[in-house]
Protein backbone atom coordinates (compact mmCIF):
# COMPACT_ATOMS: atom_id res chain seq x y z
CA UNK A 1 0.00 0.00 0.00
CA UNK A 2 1.07 3.41 -0.23
CA UNK A 3 2.71 5.09 2.51
CA UNK A 4 4.44 8.19 2.20
CA UNK A 5 6.23 10.55 -0.86
CA UNK A 6 8.22 14.02 -0.54
CA UNK A 7 8.76 16.42 -3.15
CA UNK A 8 11.88 18.45 -2.95
CA UNK A 9 12.52 21.84 -5.04
CA UNK A 10 16.03 23.06 -3.79
CA UNK A 11 18.76 25.17 -5.45
CA UNK A 12 22.22 24.63 -4.63
CA UNK A 13 25.05 27.61 -4.26
CA UNK A 14 28.63 27.81 -3.98
CA UNK A 15 31.26 24.97 -4.90
CA UNK A 16 32.45 21.44 -3.74
CA UNK A 17 35.27 19.43 -5.22
CA UNK A 18 34.57 18.52 -8.44
CA UNK A 19 31.41 20.93 -8.86
CA UNK A 20 32.37 24.39 -9.68
CA UNK A 21 28.80 25.35 -10.41
CA UNK A 22 25.76 25.52 -8.68
CA UNK A 23 22.40 24.20 -9.53
CA UNK A 24 18.61 23.50 -9.28
CA UNK A 25 17.25 20.06 -8.02
CA UNK A 26 13.86 18.40 -8.06
CA UNK A 27 13.55 15.30 -6.40
CA UNK A 28 10.84 12.58 -5.79
CA UNK A 29 11.27 10.04 -2.80
CA UNK A 30 8.40 7.20 -2.48
CA UNK A 31 7.65 4.60 0.12
CA UNK A 32 5.88 1.68 0.19
CA UNK A 33 4.66 -0.18 3.61
CA UNK A 34 5.20 -3.96 3.49
CA UNK A 35 4.14 -6.00 6.51
CA UNK A 36 1.61 -6.43 9.82
CA UNK A 37 2.79 -4.32 11.79
CA UNK A 38 4.83 -2.23 9.65
CA UNK A 39 8.23 -2.84 9.71
CA UNK A 40 9.69 -3.38 5.84
CA UNK A 41 9.38 0.54 3.82
CA UNK A 42 10.61 -0.12 0.58
CA UNK A 43 11.49 2.96 -1.83
CA UNK A 44 12.40 4.62 -5.04
CA UNK A 45 14.19 8.17 -5.91
CA UNK A 46 14.07 9.92 -8.59
CA UNK A 47 15.92 13.69 -9.01
CA UNK A 48 16.84 15.89 -12.05
CA UNK A 49 19.52 18.68 -11.79
CA UNK A 50 20.08 21.53 -13.94
CA UNK A 51 23.57 22.83 -13.17
CA UNK A 52 23.91 27.20 -13.83
CA UNK A 53 26.53 26.63 -16.46
CA UNK A 54 24.40 24.41 -18.70
CA UNK A 55 24.87 21.48 -17.84
CA UNK A 56 22.05 18.77 -16.61
CA UNK A 57 22.32 15.30 -14.03
CA UNK A 58 19.91 13.31 -13.33
CA UNK A 59 19.68 10.02 -11.11
CA UNK A 60 17.25 7.18 -10.16
CA UNK A 61 17.65 4.91 -6.97
CA UNK A 62 15.73 1.75 -5.19
CA UNK A 63 16.18 1.00 -1.55
CA UNK A 64 14.41 -0.28 1.26
CA UNK A 65 14.46 0.81 5.24
CA UNK A 66 13.39 -1.40 8.14
CA UNK A 67 12.14 -0.36 11.07
CA UNK A 68 12.90 -2.62 14.49
CA UNK A 69 9.92 -2.61 16.50
CA UNK A 70 11.49 -3.97 19.46
CA UNK A 71 15.09 -1.37 18.91
CA UNK A 72 14.69 1.99 18.55
CA UNK A 73 16.95 1.88 15.32
CA UNK A 74 16.41 2.15 11.34
CA UNK A 75 18.57 -0.11 9.10
CA UNK A 76 18.42 0.85 5.09
CA UNK A 77 20.16 -0.11 2.11
CA UNK A 78 20.08 1.49 -1.51
CA UNK A 79 21.47 1.37 -4.76
CA UNK A 80 21.77 4.41 -7.56
CA UNK A 81 22.42 5.18 -10.76
CA UNK A 82 23.99 8.72 -11.44
CA UNK A 83 24.19 10.65 -15.01
CA UNK A 84 26.35 14.22 -15.32
CA UNK A 85 26.72 16.04 -18.36
CA UNK A 86 30.01 18.24 -18.51
CA UNK A 87 31.55 19.49 -21.40
CA UNK A 88 29.43 18.25 -24.37
CA UNK A 89 30.17 14.58 -22.55
CA UNK A 90 27.94 12.54 -20.52
CA UNK A 91 29.15 10.91 -17.15
CA UNK A 92 27.85 7.89 -15.34
CA UNK A 93 28.13 6.35 -11.92
CA UNK A 94 26.62 3.34 -9.83
CA UNK A 95 26.26 4.24 -5.66
CA UNK A 96 25.69 2.12 -2.96
CA UNK A 97 24.70 2.26 0.47
CA UNK A 98 23.87 1.43 3.76
CA UNK A 99 22.56 3.00 6.42
CA UNK A 100 21.62 2.85 10.28
CA UNK A 101 19.54 5.50 12.33
CA UNK A 102 19.10 5.87 15.82
CA UNK A 103 22.19 3.91 16.88
CA UNK A 104 23.07 5.74 20.34
CA UNK A 105 20.95 8.73 19.32
CA UNK A 106 23.17 9.01 15.95
CA UNK A 107 22.95 7.91 12.29
CA UNK A 108 25.23 6.93 10.55
CA UNK A 109 25.47 6.24 6.20
CA UNK A 110 28.28 4.31 4.48
CA UNK A 111 28.25 5.04 0.72
CA UNK A 112 30.44 3.64 -2.32
CA UNK A 113 30.84 4.99 -6.10
CA UNK A 114 31.56 3.43 -9.12
CA UNK A 115 32.46 5.52 -11.99
CA UNK A 116 31.12 3.61 -15.13
CA UNK A 117 32.72 6.13 -17.65
CA UNK A 118 36.33 6.26 -18.79
CA UNK A 119 38.31 9.65 -19.00
CA UNK A 120 37.16 11.71 -21.81
CA UNK A 121 39.66 13.80 -24.05
CA UNK A 122 37.84 17.70 -24.12
CA UNK A 123 40.84 19.31 -26.71
CA UNK A 124 44.18 18.82 -27.80
CA UNK A 125 46.66 21.65 -29.21
CA UNK A 126 50.32 20.91 -30.62
CA UNK A 127 52.97 23.13 -30.26
CA UNK A 128 55.71 22.61 -33.04
CA UNK A 129 59.45 24.03 -32.24
CA UNK A 130 61.24 24.46 -35.82
CA UNK A 131 64.60 24.91 -34.05
CA UNK A 132 64.82 21.43 -33.34
CA UNK A 133 61.74 19.73 -34.83
CA UNK A 134 60.20 19.77 -31.37
CA UNK A 135 57.07 18.81 -31.05
CA UNK A 136 54.70 19.26 -27.41
CA UNK A 137 51.43 18.18 -27.51
CA UNK A 138 49.07 19.03 -24.73
CA UNK A 139 45.75 16.94 -24.04
CA UNK A 140 43.09 17.69 -21.98
CA UNK A 141 40.92 15.03 -20.15
CA UNK A 142 37.97 14.83 -17.58
CA UNK A 143 38.37 12.08 -14.78
CA UNK A 144 35.36 10.36 -13.11
CA UNK A 145 36.28 9.50 -9.72
CA UNK A 146 35.28 6.49 -7.49
CA UNK A 147 35.48 6.74 -4.14
CA UNK A 148 33.61 6.06 -0.87
CA UNK A 149 32.02 8.55 1.93
CA UNK A 150 31.03 8.08 5.29
CA UNK A 151 28.75 10.45 7.38
CA UNK A 152 27.78 10.56 11.57
CA UNK A 153 25.38 12.90 11.95
CA UNK A 154 22.92 13.45 15.24
CA UNK A 155 19.66 15.24 15.07
CA UNK A 156 18.26 17.50 17.29
CA UNK A 157 14.06 17.88 17.33
CA UNK A 158 13.22 21.30 18.84
CA UNK A 159 9.61 20.71 18.41
CA UNK A 160 7.19 19.46 15.64
CA UNK A 161 8.17 22.01 13.17
CA UNK A 162 11.76 21.86 13.91
CA UNK A 163 14.79 20.21 13.88
CA UNK A 164 18.13 20.45 13.13
CA UNK A 165 21.08 18.04 11.89
CA UNK A 166 25.02 18.24 12.78
CA UNK A 167 27.38 16.28 11.01
CA UNK A 168 30.70 15.28 9.61
CA UNK A 169 31.53 13.54 6.69
CA UNK A 170 34.93 11.96 5.62
CA UNK A 171 35.48 10.85 2.17
CA UNK A 172 38.23 9.57 -0.44
CA UNK A 173 37.99 9.19 -4.51
CA UNK A 174 40.96 7.80 -6.35
CA UNK A 175 41.10 7.93 -10.17
CA UNK A 176 43.77 7.82 -12.89
CA UNK A 177 45.54 11.26 -11.90
CA UNK A 178 49.01 11.14 -13.52
CA UNK A 179 51.50 11.05 -10.56
CA UNK A 180 48.97 13.11 -8.52
CA UNK A 181 47.55 11.45 -4.77
CA UNK A 182 44.07 10.11 -4.43
CA UNK A 183 41.35 12.88 -3.07
CA UNK A 184 40.68 12.29 0.81
CA UNK A 185 39.20 15.19 3.05
CA UNK A 186 35.79 15.86 4.90
CA UNK A 187 32.84 17.95 5.48
CA UNK A 188 31.31 19.76 8.27
CA UNK A 189 27.89 20.12 7.94
CA UNK A 190 24.51 21.72 9.47
CA UNK A 191 21.06 21.71 8.47
CA UNK A 192 17.79 22.74 9.83
CA UNK A 193 14.28 22.34 9.05
CA UNK A 194 11.31 24.35 9.58
CA UNK A 195 7.81 23.21 8.58
CA UNK A 196 8.83 22.29 4.53
CA UNK A 197 11.63 24.56 4.33
CA UNK A 198 14.84 23.06 4.70
CA UNK A 199 18.11 24.98 4.64
CA UNK A 200 21.78 23.45 5.24
CA UNK A 201 25.54 24.90 4.39
CA UNK A 202 28.68 22.66 4.08
CA UNK A 203 32.01 23.31 4.34
CA UNK A 204 34.61 20.96 2.74
CA UNK A 205 38.32 20.23 2.89
CA UNK A 206 40.66 17.87 1.28
CA UNK A 207 43.83 17.61 -0.47
CA UNK A 208 42.88 18.74 -3.87
CA UNK A 209 40.75 21.08 -3.78
CA UNK A 210 41.38 22.97 -1.02
CA UNK A 211 38.58 24.53 1.12
CA UNK A 212 34.51 24.96 -0.46
CA UNK A 213 31.57 26.50 0.97
CA UNK A 214 28.41 24.97 -0.32
CA UNK A 215 24.41 25.80 0.41
CA UNK A 216 21.27 24.66 -0.07
CA UNK A 217 17.78 26.04 0.08
CA UNK A 218 14.95 23.54 -0.17
CA UNK A 219 11.01 23.44 -0.23
CA UNK A 220 10.18 20.21 1.21
CA UNK A 221 5.90 19.04 0.11
CA UNK A 222 5.42 15.82 1.97
CA UNK A 223 2.09 13.58 1.16
CA UNK A 224 0.73 10.37 2.56
CA UNK A 225 2.12 9.48 5.96
CA UNK A 226 1.71 11.45 9.19
CA UNK A 227 4.39 13.36 10.47
CA UNK A 228 5.23 11.46 13.39
CA UNK A 229 5.05 8.34 11.72
CA UNK A 230 7.39 9.59 8.61
CA UNK A 231 9.95 10.42 11.71
CA UNK A 232 9.52 7.10 13.09
CA UNK A 233 10.94 5.52 9.95
CA UNK A 234 13.33 8.13 8.86
CA UNK A 235 11.45 9.32 6.19
CA UNK A 236 13.74 11.05 4.21
CA UNK A 237 15.90 11.39 1.79
CA UNK A 238 19.43 8.83 0.96
CA UNK A 239 22.58 10.88 2.87
CA UNK A 240 25.27 10.68 -0.33
CA UNK A 241 27.04 12.76 -2.99
CA UNK A 242 24.48 12.47 -5.58
CA UNK A 243 27.15 14.52 -8.14
CA UNK A 244 29.63 12.57 -10.01
CA UNK A 245 33.04 13.81 -9.07
CA UNK A 246 34.99 14.92 -12.25
CA UNK A 247 38.82 16.25 -12.36
CA UNK A 248 40.22 17.84 -15.34
CA UNK A 249 43.93 17.00 -15.80
CA UNK A 250 46.40 18.15 -18.40
CA UNK A 251 48.19 15.27 -19.96
CA UNK A 252 52.03 16.20 -22.04
CA UNK A 253 53.60 13.94 -25.22
CA UNK A 254 56.96 15.15 -26.82
CA UNK A 255 58.99 13.67 -29.31
CA UNK A 256 62.58 14.60 -27.46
Amino acid sequence: MPYGSDLQFSTIFGSAPGVDSGYSKFQYSHFLEKGQPSSLFPFYDFQARVFHNGDVGAGVGVGARFYSPTLPIVWGVNAFHDFRSYEKDLYNQLSFGTELFGLAGFDLSLNGYLALTSKKTVCTCSFFYPEGDYVVEKTRKNIPLSGTTLNIGKTFSLNAAVSGTLSVEGYYYYGNFCCSKNLYGGKASSTWVFYMLKGTLSVYHDNVYGTNVQGELALVIPFGAPFEEKVRIKNRYVNRNDNILLRTRCYWKTNY
